[in-house]
């Protein structure tokens, strides 16, 4: 069962977005990174806006969005920047149940066109970097860090990345780093699955997101997206006959701090991962005096942060 409200954004009531025009399908919120100004992205110094506000509006069976189609059986939500660059999308605070496995997923599409061709310029089926038809490229996980060589064409293809999180905490702040955010792609021309997120609830209340950024501020910087869905399992629980251990390594650890880690807990057989998820998961099913040792917890969000996304598991923080 999808636990999502207005999942496919056929409902008649709209939203307002505080600071935007135009809005958002009802039971979803918008949200916009906002920083605005001069040189604020090292590959894009000519830029003069800084991120600032998109435009919000729903896709509907009517021209202009026949061709391409831009939204789902109908009804479809767009977002846009034009001549801006975008770092927007929407949330919403969902009931679940506590313990269960999480699965978010939207589909989307962009349309990415502002390069100073004649033949493609403002050609609703042409996306720059990649043409006509559908694309679909899984992001590189250093986005925006890519390699850019100067050609336009080649520099295009990588503008806009699509993802989706989920906030377990159920917190609103589209910023926050107890978000887990799914694998970010590249989609234009025509709608495909953006790569799911999972995670396990440890609140009743959670929170998904929708995230669309971009490199470049083109004239043509539209997002589309369709038929969102919030799936939950039960979590299988195996219990273990002995007492797990994880020590819970920031995402960011350098080789150094994986080697004084190894030399403390290499006798002791304990296991090491990066992955709070994980941890949760194995600590979960074991013996009384199963625990998850933070190592650097200001890099997990802080020792308050981290503790409550591991409950109900046992917390021991330790620093390099």
């Amino acid at each position: 069962m999808n636990l999502l409200t207005n999942a496919n954004f056929d409902d008649p009531r709209r939203a307002t977005v505080h600071g935007a025009s135009g809005s958002v399908p009802w039971a979803w919120m918008g949200w916009y990174k906002y920083l605005p100004g001069k040189r604020k992205f090292p590959w894009d110094l000519n830029d003069s806006t800084g991120l600032v506000a998109p435009e919000f509006k729903p896709t509907f069976d009517v021209a202009p969005y026949l061709k391409p189609p831009r939204h789902i059986n109908g009804f479809g939500q767009c977002w846009f920047g034009q001549g801006k660059h975008l770092w927007s999308g929407m949330w919403q605070k969902v009931s679940v149940p506590i313990g269960a496995i999480l699965h978010f997923s939207v589909m989307a599409h962009g349309w990415s066109n502002g390069l100073p061709d004649p033949k493609t310029i403002n050609n609703p089926f042409w996306s720059d970097g990649v043409g006509t038809g559908a694309f679909f490229q899984v992001a590189n996980p250093d986005w925006p860090n890519v390699q850019l060589n100067g050609d336009p064409i080649h520099d295009a293809l990588p503008n806009m990345v699509f993802d989706v999180g989920i906030d377990p905490l159920g917190g609103d702040d589209p910023l926050s780093l107890n978000i887990k955010w799914g694998t970010a792609a590249h989609i234009y021309n025509a709608f495909a699955p953006v790569p799911e997120v999972w995670a396990i609830s440890v609140n009743n209340i959670i929170t998904v997101f929708m995230r669309a950024r971009t490199l470049w501020g083109f004239s043509h910087n539209d997002t589309y997206w369709a038929n969102a869905s919030l799936l939950a399992e039960p979590q299988d629980e195996p219990q273990v006959d002995y007492v797990v251990i994880v020590n819970l390594l920031p995402q960011d650890a350098t080789k150094s701090e994986k080697a004084q880690v190894l030399d403390q807990v290499h006798n002791s057989k304990q296991t090491i991962l990066q992955s709070a998820d994980d941890a949760l998961r194995l600590v979960e099913v074991g013996l009384p005096g199963s625990k998850v040792r933070v190592w650097g917890a200001a890099r997990w969000g802080g020792m308050g942060a981290i503790k409550t996304y591991l409950s109900p598991c046992v917390v021991e923080f330790i620093e390099f």
